[in-house]
């Protein structure tokens, strides 16, 4: 898979998941489970990028999945931990 393959996907995806959002904002669609609602933080944050070798994003969904929690927030726990 190219480069420009993942770029697009990933862009398809985040396009979706706005619109998802979007939906359940507006009352059309019910939240899914595992997914959070738009909010303010209660804290603040700095938002990192982090360039993920394509082949390790597989390994850190199923490592995240093992524990039940999302990708995301499995990363957060392991920075908390430094």
């Amino acid at each position: 898979m190219s480069e420009s393959d993942v770029a697009s996907i990933l862009a398809g995806e985040a396009e979706e998941a706005e619109a998802v959002a979007d939906a359940e904002e507006r009352g059309e669609r019910l939240a899914t489970c595992g997914q959070r609602a738009r909010r303010q933080a209660v804290d603040s944050a700095q938002v990192y990028s982090v360039r993920i070798p394509v082949e390790q994003v597989e390994t850190l969904g199923v490592a995240a999945a093992k524990v039940g929690k999302a990708p995301s927030s499995l990363m957060r726990e392991w920075t908390n931990e430094l």
